[in-house]
Order: C-alpha cells, then sequence, then structure tokens
C-alpha cells in the first residue's frame, strides 16, 4: 500500500514537472507568450530603471534570441528613445553568475531624440555585486542623433 501511494506521488510530481517545463516552453517560443512574459516584466523593469519602456511585439528563440520592434524609452519629460527593431543573441545561462554575454546586438530605426532626465542620483549601495557586460558585434542601421545631443544632427 505505501509503495502505491510512493509510486503515485512520484508520478504526480513527474506530470507536474513536465506541466511546468510544457507552460515554459509556450511561454518563451510562442508570440502570446513572450506577450505575457513582456507584459509581467516590463512594468517592474521600468520601475527598476526608472523609465518607461514600451515594446509593441516581440519574437525569437526565447531567453537566447530576441527580436523586438517598436521599442520606446521615455522619463518624466517624455520619449528620449525609439528604434523600430532590437535584435539580440545572448547566453542566458552565464547570467546566473552575473556575467552577462551578448554575442550580437543589431539596432534598426534607432533615433535618439535627447539625453534622458536620470534624475538625482541614487545613494550608494552598500551591498556591492559583481556583474560583467560584454558585447561582442553592436550593429546600428539608420540610427539618428538629434541635435541637441552632439550640436549638429548625426545620421548613419
Amino acid at each position: 500500500m505505501l509503495r502505491r501511494i510512493l509510486i503515485s506521488a512520484l508520478v504526480s510530481l513527474g506530470a507536474l514537472a513536465a506541466l511546468a517545463m510544457s507552460l515554459a516552453l509556450i511561454i518563451l517560443y510562442t508570440e502570446q507568450g513572450q506577450k505575457l512574459a513582456l507584459d509581467f516584466a516590463l512594468p517592474r523593469l521600468s520601475r527598476a530603471a526608472g523609465i518607461g519602456i514600451a515594446i509593441d511585439r516581440s519574437s525569437g528563440a526565447w531567453p537566447g534570441e530576441l527580436h523586438l520592434r517598436g521599442i520606446k524609452l521615455s522619463d518624466k519629460r517624455g520619449l528620449w528613445f525609439e528604434a523600430k527593431s532590437l535584435s539580440l543573441r545572448w547566453q542566458p545561462a552565464l547570467a546566473f553568475a552575473g556575467n552577462y554575454v551578448v554575442d550580437i546586438v543589431v539596432i534598426e530605426g534607432g533615433h535618439l531624440l535627447r539625453e534622458p532626465d536620470t534624475g538625482p542620483a541614487a545613494p550608494p549601495r552598500t551591498r556591492h555585486t559583481h556583474i560583467a557586460l560584454e558585447i561582442g558585434r553592436l550593429i546600428a542601421k539608420g540610427f539618428h542623433i538629434d541635435e541637441p545631443l552632439i550640436g549638429q544632427a548625426l545620421e548613419g
């Protein structure tokens, strides 16, 4: 009898684990799932960064490959950056060790309107965390920087 209960419990736990993995794959590999993930993450990321972040669409083989369309960054004064698309390929497994390795970032139709209003500097934290960011290649296609930032408009 006890053996039957243990086997039933193990089968149930295995089924729950398979269900959880299936749900994670649905979230990471479907447009609707990615939209749910972004709808959950963007407000939290916006609060943490102190800026408004809006993304129209996403695709790609998450989490290692992301394609975002209609990116807009704003602050209290309004929009300060927008891009038609941003694609990146990175190695998410390394992030657990605090190493963010991005193989390639491609920004298309980027437009930097002005310097963002970052507000007053935050007080220094007492806990120090080592975070490393490495970007292998950064490609900007059709990027435009407005005049107030560098004295004259730059397009390239």
